[in-house]
């Protein structure tokens, strides 16, 4: 088809313009437009959507082409692609249902405009947008029978993450825990703090952390395994399969929502917090909490989501190989260990609340955890 106006399609088609039924000229024309097909076929098989677009042009000038000399010609061709044709669309339509199960709303959007495009009109276009029609939008907030809810976040187009995925709006909070914990007799882990008046936190657990903890709060003294074990539970429990965030995701939701302008709109240590450092700068407001807040205190940050920064910092998924040193004296340990990422009740304003690390089994007063449902 190029270059324009000197190239082999437009020199058969002057042929069979004059000469319709010349076959050596029709079999050449279905080659080309075939040949276009079957290119658009194998860049759908490598999921280069890029150049299979290139190539769907490439189609829709062979057809608009062959219309101005010859309706009929339309029909030879479609008779004679039909093989590569379903092939085509067998694929375009199993990789839309793969991005409708992803929720991927613009991967399946595009796949379904890039079907149209190759086969305007065609039945197979209605029953995607009908799939499409039912996919689950940005927002949409799903709750197990377990009452744990979680809102779908959708990345836009061309996101390095590909897929949609379900979270908890909030921190797990102390109640949902404490089913988990009644239920397999979860043994208390010692609890750390990082005020300065409790040094000692060996008489510290999720029974003792040192202030009140509210059945809304999220819940903390809880190890990086405390997490992991409790997504297993519940992922037992309601036939879904639950995890920790991967750091990926959690920047993902961070960059995705809006820090508080405004001092007082989040859970961080201002003028009410209960502990002051010299040399510490602390926030010169007072957001009504000293220490833990109810996961919905404070308004949504974005996406339908809550205490992104502030109030609990989180585990995420991630385990650093212990050391020779630390596997030879624990080798039962699997983690050295464990990453942390997150805005607390006790960052002041230099926190930035980006990545650290825990050592394994080790639990604080400020570090809770929410999960993704897959």
């Amino acid at each position: 088809t190029t270059p324009t106006n000197d190239n082999a399609l437009d020199k058969l088609l002057t042929i069979l313009a004059d000469q319709p039924q010349q076959s050596d000229a029709r079999e050449l024309l279905s080659e080309i437009n075939d040949s276009y097909f079957e290119l658009a076929y194998q860049a759908v098989l490598n999921n280069n959507h890029k150049q299979a677009e290139q190539f769907a042009e490439s189609v829709t000038t062979v057809r608009h082409k062959v219309a101005l000399v010859d309706d009929r010609l339309l029909t030879y061709l479609a008779d004679h692609s039909e093989m590569t044709v379903s092939l085509l669309l067998g694929g375009l339509s199993e990789q839309v249902r793969a991005a409708v199960a992803n929720n991927n709303r613009s991967l399946a959007k595009r796949l379904i405009q890039l079907t149209d495009v190759l086969m305007p009109d065609h039945r197979i276009v209605s029953e995607l947008h009908e799939i499409l029609a039912d996919m689950p939008v940005t927002g949409q907030v799903v709750t197990d029978k377990m009452g744990v809810a979680t809102v779908l976040i959708t990345p836009p187009a061309g996101h390095t993450i590909k897929y949609g995925f379900y979270i908890t709006p909030t921190e797990i909070t102390y109640a949902q825990y404490q089913k988990f914990r009644q239920a397999t007799q979860r043994p208390l882990q010692k609890c750390h703090s990082l005020l300065k008046s409790n040094l000692i936190f060996s008489a510290r657990n999720l029974d003792n952390v040192g202030f009140a903890l509210d059945d809304d709060m999220p819940v903390v003294c809880v190890t990086w395994q405390d997490a992991v074990d409790y997504a297993e539970w519940l992922s037992q429990q309601t036939g879904h399969t639950y995890r920790l965030p991967k750091l990926s995701e959690w920047r993902f939701l961070q960059n995705q929502t809006t820090a508080p302008k405004n001092c007082g709109q989040s859970n961080v240590a201002g003028s009410e917090f209960p502990d002051k450092k010299e040399d510490v700068s602390y926030y010169d407001c007072d957001d009504g909490y000293p220490r833990l807040s109810p996961v919905r205190a404070f308004a949504s940050e974005g996406l339908g989501l809550y205490g992104i920064y502030g109030n609990a910092a989180e585990w995420i998924a991630g385990c650093e190989q212990p050391g020779k040193l630390k596997s030879f004296f624990s080798p039962e340990k699997p983690c050295g260990q464990n990453p942390v990422v997150g805005l607390s009740w006790v960052s002041d304003r230099n926190a930035t609340g980006g990545l650290s690390y825990i050592d394994y089994g080790d639990a604080y007063s400020h570090i809770g955890f929410r999960l993704i449902r897959q």
